[in-house]
């Protein structure tokens, strides 16, 4: 299977089926375009199916990786319009009429598609998608496919070619799935979820999640996957060398930033604003700001009760490219994460934000919150709960956290992100996936293509 000189496989092909991809910003694309990058180096031929966006071709080739895309549905169209709504408007102009229709609209969606769909949004993409992925694996002689979830219809669509093809299938578990009262309406289909979600998994050769936790919990719930589901942490690939990481002068403003999706049931700003409010009210410094930069999923009535701040403390950015959110968190003084409502979900942003080496200010939603398993690590931070928000104690902490001499250690940052670097996490899917041991039917593929 492997050249005799190198520990690099031999020419192998693999099918990724994964609803978000390049150029899609995502942390999916993220991670396996990074760790994609460095298998087509060592002569793996990639095939992706991942799904048509606006703006984007039905076929490419990124640096080696065939990336094919398939149609996108009118439902999706609507469901993303009204997701991901455009906080710039409110940003700019603060116009209630405009809050209040997108408020009715994604009420509308909430109790129509929402309540009935399953297994979730992507419920749409399943069929184009295994159509198109069935020719390619017919015309390819495809024999090995990696599923990559979110959303859990990738898994879906997975299971199917496994059962059709046989092929050597991992499923990579980014957001749980039968235990994630964000998905579908539990109601209607927890047992359905349980039921086909451990169907799923117990087809696949290889599972992989991010977490110990994670892991710990799929075993509880299925037990059969014991021997065969792996950890594997998050990915970050930095953009800077830290050596060359400019000190913020100091200047009269203090920035809270934070980066990333909100929305009501996964990540909230409620509790968030609320401290912020509650700090102002206190007038201990003459100039702070709170900036947000992301998609704003269903919020906007929150920040609508804050209109006074909108514009002067309070400042509402809307999404930013990846290539300019170092310069944002470079610029910010505190760091602001707002933990997942989702217990079982490691947050690829808190990485980021611990390579800058800059003060954490962590939003718990929950008392096991997600983030805290490798913030714990890290000493410059200071996590606050929903259950503290009204206590005078919680801003009299913050307010001391504020005023303290940040350093930390380079060493210390080192040790804590080693695990989550991209030599580490690519290693590990390779010895997983592509080692012969894992993988018998590479050495067959490999005698095929020889001959």
């Amino acid at each position: 299977m492997q050249d005799s000189k190198s520990n690099k496989p031999r020419s192998s092909k693999l099918l990724i089926v994964s609803f978000a991809f390049f150029p899609d910003d995502s942390p999916n694309t993220y991670r396996w375009k990074n760790i994609i990058d460095k298998w087509v180096d060592m002569v793996i031929d990639v095939f992706v199916v991942s799904a048509q966006k606006p703006g984007f071709c039905d076929y490419e080739i990124a640096n080696g990786i065939k990336i094919y895309r398939t149609g996108r549905s009118l439902f999706q169209r609507i469901k993303t319009k009204i997701g991901n709504h455009s906080s710039a408007n409110l940003a700019v102009s603060n116009n209630k009429r405009s809050i209040s229709k997108e408020g009715l609209l994604r009420k509308v969606y909430n109790i129509s598609w929402k309540k009935l769909y399953w297994p979730d949004w992507a419920f749409l993409s399943y069929y184009p998608t295994l159509k198109l992925a069935r020719k390619i694996i017919e015309r390819e002689e495809i024999i090995n496919m990696i599923s990559v979830s979110w959303p859990f219809t990738d898994h879906l669509i997975g299971y199917k070619l496994k059962k059709e093809y046989n092929l050597f299938w991992l499923a990579e578990i980014i957001d749980p799935f039968s235990f994630n009262d964000a998905i579908n309406n539990q109601r209607i289909y927890s047992k359905l979820n349980f039921s086909v979600e451990k169907k799923v998994l117990g087809k696949a050769d290889l599972v992989t999640v991010m977490t110990n936790n994670i892991r710990a919990k799929y075993v509880s719930q299925f037990p059969e996957l014991s021997s065969k589901i792996s950890v594997i942490h998050n990915l970050y690939v930095p953009e800077i060398q830290r050596d060359t990481l400019n000190v913020k002068c100091k200047t009269k403003t203090t920035k809270f930033v934070f980066v990333g999706t909100l929305s009501l049931e996964v990540r909230s700003p409620r509790e968030l604003l609320k401290i912020f409010k509650m700090l102002l009210d206190k007038k201990m410094y003459d100039n702070i700001e709170l900036h947000f930069y992301g998609k704003i999923n269903s919020n906007i009535q929150l920040f609508s009760s804050y209109s006074e701040l909108i514009n002067s403390s309070i400042f509402i950015h809307g999404p930013v490219s990846k290539d300019k959110v170092t310069d944002i968190l470079l610029d910010a003084d505190i760091l602001v994460n707002i933990g997942n409502s989702n217990p079982y979900q490691e947050p690829s942003k808190i990485i980021e934000y611990i390579y800058l080496g800059k003060p954490i200010l962590n939003v718990c939603s929950l008392v096991n919150d997600s983030s805290r398993e490798i913030l714990d690590k890290y000493p410059l931070n200071l996590n606050i709960f929903k259950s503290e928000i009204e206590n005078d104690d919680t801003i009299n902490k913050l307010i001391q956290f504020l005023n303290k001499d940040f350093y930390i250690d380079s060493h210390v940052i080192d040790k804590i992100l080693t695990p989550y670097l991209l030599v580490e996490v690519e290693k590990a899917y390779f010895n997983l996936f592509w080692n012969k041991k894992k993988s018998p039917l590479l050495t067959k593929q490999s005698s095929s293509l020889e001959n």
